[in-house]
């Protein structure tokens, strides 16, 4: 009697083990995940900024650009739906969501900080400053990742 309770409970200990270690690798894909999709977010930014000093210049480019960040933010989707087994609407959903709220909160939060340290810069320094509004700005790739 006591070697079949002493034998159920290892059985139990190895399976929270298992179930313990199912959890964790779920936390670590969704968590790999996130930091994808930011980093992502962040590279389109990076490049948007570059284009925007370049300024593509005909209408075809522009074209061209908007389908290559649309085909580009599709190739990414559909990678991750493949490698998570997930499905594709709900990936889509999240991705399209989190890269458009990076890419917007960047632009916004760039702005903000300029404000603030004209201002600082006024109060410590007396020198005149200029507040500038928040303006979206749209070129190519970023027309790519708000319209899709």
């Amino acid at each position: 009697m006591c070697q079949s309770v002493i034998s159920a409970l290892l059985h139990i200990d190895k399976i929270r083990g298992v179930i313990f270690i199912y959890y964790l690798t779920r936390i670590g894909v969704v968590g790999v995940f996130i930091i994808l999709v930011v980093s992502i977010a962040f590279l389109w930014d990076y490049i948007a900024g570059k284009l925007e000093k370049s300024r593509v210049k005909t209408k075809i480019g522009k074209m061209i650009t908007v389908l290559i960040t649309m085909i580009l933010q599709l190739l990414f989707v559909l990678t991750i739906t493949a490698i998570y087994h997930l499905t594709f609407i709900d990936t889509l959903f999240v991705t399209c969501f989190l890269i458009l709220t990076i890419t917007w909160i960047l632009s916004y939060f760039g702005n903000y900080n300029q404000n603030n340290q004209s201002i600082t810069d006024k109060y410590q320094g007396g020198n005149d400053y200029q507040v500038k509004v928040f303006k979206l700005r749209l070129n190519p790739v970023l027309i790519g990742i708000y319209f899709r």
